[in-house]
């Protein structure tokens, strides 16, 4: 939902040590005001604002990143779409400055090549200057890399950054803030030591300022008003100019309930299927799921049973799941008031009715969901694990079957691992089975990616765990990471890349270093038929033979021997796992 049009879309990432004031930064650029008691980011939050510049309206989406460690493997997903990063350090702690080299190489191998990069340097007043400008620029002169130097308390080149930042995304010619300081400093005087002149200090603030913090996510289909919900209960406005969400979006909400501050990050997901693969991976981490629908429109009611499959499949265990009416209309009503209750009681989770035109209710769902969380004895819903969101009648036929076949019958989790050299086609085979989708476009792997798949086989249920990897060399450190644990591995090369081939011995001694023993080891040729054969079809059969592979042929566009890969390698694992059983 936007509030003003605009003509361009910019994303700008924020990333840096602690306390180098990038928050700080955001809020002085969006609402011009400054507040000396920060607290650290937790994860990712975002703000935007918009700019015209050049005889165009430009829509900034500024992101802010937590500089701690343990957030680091978030921060490479949202790097993804930046145009422009800032790497931010502060003049007066030298560790932020010597960790600029780390944050730059993180930078370029998380994101995409044509993404603009900005050192920021932040001074804070008040504090001694413990690396001088000299140095600074010999640094950002290796990388390559403008620098420029902001205040954010008095606001001194905020704006110029962001403006500089737009022409040179756009290519054009850009004199940098302090270019002139560069041209000056040629001699060895540094500035070390040197006091920042000061009127009152920024301080940053490690502690908490909240007693819980929950993840809640909105889906459901397109134009059911999420982002009106989303808008309405966190900024209070309203629009009836609406714009379909890309991929995702979200807000933070502070409330205090019963005598705790709760802080709510509320993820708006886009409804349409294009961006299901973007926004799927959202589910992950969420504490409470809104399933929306619009009572005006009687499709998006009948869509919930397909969102709740997908909740069923990619969210994590105890997930808390409710169902949200929203009512534009109450005199074009497609779904029946009762429509709504019955169904969640059915799947036997809570229902709220809003109005996100009025604010009529826009507040029960959010507060009375973080009750719950708080304490979940004061639900009677349960939280979700396994198949528990399926109707209750489902659920009392499988409960009769259960006992009838519970002899033969037996649930087994496989983790499935795809790895290879790049551009060989891992993904295209795991879309392909997993979702019957087919793409000719490649989009290279950012370290790893997942899909889940139940499938029957002998009388067995198996929970296929589906991760596919990079084959960047970049990224080996992430991925190795991903070898345990796992029940099979498959190693995938491209009958028209020789080079997929000839490294499938690194690969092998891969396995052999990082998984166990007894994983199940397959060769996968992946065929693309409009292409040149550079590898025979003997040679593949040559060399699972003499490395005591599993070997199959695939052909993810025509569909062809997939079913058979995951099928027969699932057999092997589930074999495997009975006779471990039976030691």
């Amino acid at each position: 939902m936007e509030s003003q049009p605009y003509q361009k879309l910019l994303k700008f990432f924020c990333i840096g040590s602690t306390k180098t004031g990038k928050s700080a930064l955001i809020q002085k650029f969006t609402d011009n005001t400054f507040n000396p008691n920060y607290s650290a980011t937790i994860g990712v939050e975002f703000k935007k604002k918009n700019l015209s510049l050049h005889d165009t309206t430009y829509k900034l989406q500024i992101w802010d990143s937590a500089g701690q460690e343990r957030y680091m493997s978030l921060l490479s997903s949202h790097l993804k779409g930046a145009d422009c990063v800032f790497i931010f350090y502060n003049p007066s702690d030298r560790a932020s400055f010597d960790k600029l080299a780390d944050w730059v190489k993180f930078v370029r191998s998380s994101s995409n090549t044509s993404n603009k990069v900005v050192v920021v340097e932040n001074v804070f007043e008040d504090e001694v200057r413990n690396v001088g400008k000299k140095e600074a620029f010999d640094m950002v002169t290796t990388y390559e890399l403008p620098l420029v130097s902001v205040n954010v308390k008095t606001g001194t080149n905020v704006d110029v950054l962001f403006s500089n930042s737009i022409s040179y995304i756009e290519g054009n010619e850009v004199t940098w803030a302090d270019i002139e300081e560069r041209k000056n400093i040629a001699s060895d005087i540094e500035d070390i030591n040197v006091p920042i002149i000061v009127t009152e200090p920024v301080t940053t603030s490690e502690s908490k300022d909240y007693d819980n913090l929950f993840k809640l996510l909105l889906v459901g289909n397109a134009t059911t008003g999420k982002s009106s919900i989303l808008y309405r209960f966190c900024d209070d406005i309203f629009s009836e100019n609406y714009i379909s969400t890309i991929g995702v979006d979200f807000k933070i909400k502070t409330l205090e309930i019963k005598n705790k501050i709760v802080k709510l990050q509320i993820w708006d997901t886009a409804g349409q299927e294009r961006f299901r693969t973007i926004t799927s991976s959202y589910y992950r981490g969420a504490n409470c799921i809104f399933v929306t629908y619009s009572a005006n429109d009687r499709e998006s009611f009948e869509s919930i049973d397909k969102w709740i499959k997908e909740i069923e499949t990619f969210s994590s265990v105890n997930t808390r799941v409710a169902l949200l009416e929203n009512v534009f209309r109450s005199t074009d009503r497609k779904v029946a008031e009762h429509e709504g209750q019955e169904l969640a009681n059915n799947y036997n989770i809570q229902f709220f009715r809003v109005n996100a035109k009025s604010g009529d209710q826009i507040e029960t769902p959010f507060i009375r969901m973080s009750e719950i969380l708080i304490n979940p004895s004061s639900s009677d819903h349960s939280a979700i694990t396994g198949n528990q969101l399926a109707p209750e009648k489902v659920k009392k036929e499988e409960k009769k079957s259960e006992t009838k076949t519970h002899s033969k019958n037996e649930e087994f989790l496989v983790k499935v691992l795809l790895i290879g050299d790049y551009c060989t086609g891992k993904s295209s085979i795991l879309l392909r089975y997993s979702d019957d989708m087919f793409s000719e476009s490649y989009i290279a792997t950012i370290g790893v990616d997942f899909r889940i798949k139940i499938i029957e086989v002998n009388t067995n249920t198996i929970k296929l765990q589906m991760w596919d990897t990079s084959g960047q060399e970049r990224f080996k450190t992430i991925t190795s990471s991903y070898y345990k644990g796992a029940h099979c591995i498959m190693i995938v090369y491209e009958t028209s890349n020789r080079e997929s081939f000839l490294n499938l011995g690194n690969w092998i001694e891969e396995v052999e270093k990082y998984s166990t023993k007894d994983v199940i080891k397959c060769l996968v040729e992946h065929e693309k038929s409009d292409k040149t054969r550079e590898v025979e079809s003997f040679e593949g059969e040559d060399f699972a033979r003499r490395n005591n592979l599993l070997f199959f042929k695939v052909d993810a566009k025509k569909n062809e021997g997939l079913n058979q890969l995951f099928e027969n390698s699932a057999i092997k694992v589930v074999e495997t796992l009975l006779c471990k059983k039976r030691e």
